[in-house]
């Protein structure tokens, strides 16, 4: 395959766009260390100075992720505490359909929090934006007391609703405690100051569609519970949450509280038929890659096999193979482009300026995940800086090159020999994959221009 001019400029077009890449898929999260935490997204938002807003960095590394691909702890208190009052969140990207039922739970042993105010922790039972959400929290008081709470909005204002403990009509406050000395509060804890502080708790939310005051609405069941002893705290229906609604999410809460987090889960009743429909999308992935126009779905694939974390397991056997064979096919198609370009130097020569100036708007943290890039730049810096020819001298030859080297050549090189570097298991794994199909995902981008 020989690359014409166009050809080439498109190429060059891949460097550049791939800094328009933050994410592979507007949902995952990159953190400020360039590691990409596939099915969750962090919501902590702050004024960027120009009418607009901005991720909160401060509050954005307040969440940790284990090995799992779950939220493993929050450090809340060492963020930004002026700015996380209902804008810190850890949302799953899982979307939940209005009539869906499913359960959230999450196990909380708080070990810090401010030496003053009120500190909070709790799950994020029903999510879809900053007008529409439920919290159902605990929050440690200064003085040793402490309650609980589902708090939220539904359509910008207070939420409409019932509850076991506050019966009858719709209500609107903004407050309804669940306080530490009463019947909502664990038996194993209820009474305790502090307790917050001193015990890990479970918190699990059931919710589903139900008929309350003659009205179908979503209903939710607040369990409270503390080491084997199980606690129905408190049981809402929602007056304006119904299977008409819009689709939710689901996550993680903290206001200035450190808390390590376990046992994260999220399960939906339509949980089967989401990981079967992940597994029919990488069935039908193209393998071998002919055209770029075939990568975009490999990219989405992935996006969507690592954000099912433990509805994995409902694959098929043989389903992750497909999915890493078809990206090594990615990997193959760029190697094409990269050879032919190799092969047609003297053509690649009269384009090195344009290619150069696009280059250099590579962004360094991802150029480090893929060494092709490496190759181009050495390609450019060649064309651009050829070797001095002395008197006597071949051109190509460096000082204290043995006859017949090859520019470029690395000691203890053979010829033909392939970059042996590759992205190492795990995390860093997927990410050298996933950059190596947004390069070959800019080459769509740049041709749809």
């Amino acid at each position: 395959m020989k690359l014409n001019k166009s050809m080439l400029l498109v190429v060059a077009l891949v460097v550049a766009c791939v800094m328009a890449i933050p994410t592979f898929a507007s949902a995952d999260m990159i953190d400020s260390e360039g590691v990409m935490h596939y099915g969750w997204t962090i919501i902590s938002n702050t004024d960027d100075g120009n009418g607009g807003q901005t991720d909160n960095i401060l509050n954005l590394d307040t969440w940790s992720f284990g090995e799992d691909g779950n939220i493993c702890s929050v450090e809340a208190a060492y963020g930004d505490i002026d700015n996380q009052w209902t804008n810190n969140y850890a949302m799953r990207d899982t979307v939940y359909a209005a009539d869906e039922e499913y359960t959230v739970e999450a196990t909380f042993t708080p070990h810090q929090g401010l030496s003053q105010g009120e500190y909070t922790f709790g799950l994020v039972p029903w999510y879809v934006d900053a007008d529409n959400f439920l919290l159902y929290w605990l929050q440690q008081k200064p003085d040793g007391a402490w309650s609980g709470q589902l708090y939220g909005r539904v359509d910008g204002a207070f939420r409409y609703y019932a509850s076991t403990t506050n019966p009858g009509g719709w209500k609107n406050n903004e407050w309804d405690d669940m306080w530490w000395d009463s019947g909502t509060a664990n038996p194993a804890i209820r009474g305790q100051r502090n307790a917050l502080l001193n015990n890990a708790v479970t918190l699990k939310v059931v919710s589903k569609i139900e008929t309350y005051n003659d009205l179908s609405v979503r209903a939710f069941y607040l369990y409270q519970n503390v080491g084997e002893t199980e606690h129905l705290s408190n049981t809402f229906y929602l007056r304006d949450i119904n299977a008409e609604s819009l689709a939710c999410r689901v996550g993680l809460y903290s206001c200035k509280m450190n808390c390590d987090i376990s046992g994260f889960s999220a399960v939906g009743s339509n949980d089967a038929a989401r990981a079967k429909a992940v597994e029919d999308e990488i069935n039908a992935l193209a393998n071998p890659v002919t055209a770029a126009s075939q990568i975009d779905a490999i990219v989405e694939a992935r996006d969507a096999y690592e954000g099912l974390l433990a509805l994995k397991a409902q694959l098929a056997e043989g389903t992750a193979a497909k999915l890493e064979a078809a990206e090594a096919a990615v990997g193959a198609f760029m190697d094409g482009v990269i050879m032919a370009l190799d092969s047609e130097a003297e053509t690649f020569a009269t384009d090195v300026e344009v290619a150069e100036t696009l280059y250099l708007s590579l962004n360094d943290r991802l150029a480090g995940y893929v060494t092709k890039v490496a190759e181009l730049q050495a390609a450019i810096e060649l064309k651009n800086n050829p070797p001095v020819v002395g008197p006597g001298e071949e051109p190509g030859d460096e000082p204290g090159d043995e006859p017949g080297d090859e520019p470029g050549d690395e000691p203890g090189d053979e010829p033909g020999d392939e970059p042996t570097d590759k992205p190492a298991a795990g995390c860093g794994a997927a990410a050298g994959l996933s950059v190596v199909a947004a390069l070959a995902l800019a080459i769509v981008a740049a041709k749809r221009k």
